[in-house]
């Protein structure tokens, strides 16, 4: 074969290669100094206790729910020799709402003009400090100034301390992007993170979060998918504390589904959507649960009864400008 046509065959090679295997996308956040922009976090928990005694017999849906939504601006302060960035958060509104099966417990939105003069809304407008990495992790830099904010009333004083806490403070602004050596994906590709369970999942588990590039519309926005599973791999950070009934988690029949989905504009470098989905259910019969406590497996009339606990968790982020 001569050289010519070895060359030839190489070049056709590499570009199949390339046709099929998609050309890399760096999958990666951008910052430039001042830069603002105002975004809007939302996530909301629901918890569900059904208890069928028998057949044609429920008691009803015993629930408790937490929605909270925090918009902000971010204004990117400086940027580091390693490319993480120091940001400024300014919270703009919030939105805190909880309530169960028989009507609201606490209620609270800054935008209404009864609720401007509430306690709570003394940290509106206040600032904290976090680092931003390319990848999307987070750390809080610094948040006294913010925490010093005197908040009068129990209940009251009791959220606003739970939106500063740093755990708190890092799930409403990271999100989880390629790390620095594999920043460039292909479609059809992606990357994993392993993460702890949601706290009020009945048994302390690892999870995988398995993220692929789909998509890029013609306006570069880059579509990404989320699915997540079980997994014996262990996840960085403290585990949560076993929940109430994690003794009886081998008893209930599980199903889990974690799913999520990202859109980023790849000139802005910026996640303009974002949203993951913790949907869990924990079922068990009376007849299994008298057997894990060993009271014997002969039928009563109380075999058909059923106790199924949920989990419901959704949080999401959108670019507002």
């Amino acid at each position: 074969m001569s050289q010519k046509m070895l060359v030839a065959l190489t070049v056709v090679s590499l570009t199949i290669v390339m046709f099929f295997a998609g050309c890399g996308t760096e999958l990666a956040i951008k910052f430039n100094p001042d830069d603002i922009s105002t975004y809007k976090v939302g996530y909301q928990t629901k918890q569900s206790v059904i208890l069928d005694m028998a057949a044609d017999t429920k008691t009803g849906d015993q629930y408790t729910s937490k929605n909270v939504d925090v918009t902000f601006t971010q204004e990117i302060q400086s940027i580091n020799d390693d490319l993480t960035a120091l940001a400024k958060i300014t919270i703009m509104d919030i939105m805190f709402n909880t309530k169960d099966n028989k009507g609201a417990s606490f209620s609270f939105d800054s935008r209404k003009d009864e609720d401007r003069k509430r306690p709570l809304n003394a940290i509106i407008g206040k600032s904290y400090t976090i680092n931003i990495s390319t990848d999307g992790r987070v750390t809080l830099a610094d948040a006294t100034d913010i925490r010093k904010v005197r908040v009068s009333g129990t209940t009251e004083r009791r959220v606003a301390e739970s939106l500063l806490t740093e755990a708190e403070i890092i799930k409403r602004h990271e999100i989880h992007l390629p790390n620095k050596e594999i920043s460039t994906i292909s479609r059809g590709r992606g990357w994993s993170k392993v993460v702890w369970s949601h706290p009020k999942v009945m048994a302390v588990k690892s999870f995988e979060k398995n993220y692929v590039l789909k998509s890029i519309t013609d306006d570069g926005i880059a579509n990404v998918t989320m699915t997540a599973y079980e997994t014996d791999k262990i996840a960085d950070g403290q585990p949560p504390k076993p929940g109430l009934f994690a003794l009886l988690a081998k008893s209930f029949d599980s199903q889990e589904k974690y799913t999520g989905q990202m859109q980023i504009d790849l000139e802005s470098g910026k996640v303009v959507k974002w949203s993951e989905t913790c949907d869990a259910a924990y079922i068990i019969t009376q007849e299994d649960l008298s057997k894990s406590f060993n009271k014997g497996s002969g039928k009563s009339k109380d075999d058909s009864a059923s106790l199924k606990m949920s989990l419901l968790h959704t949080i999401s982020l959108e670019k507002l400008d």
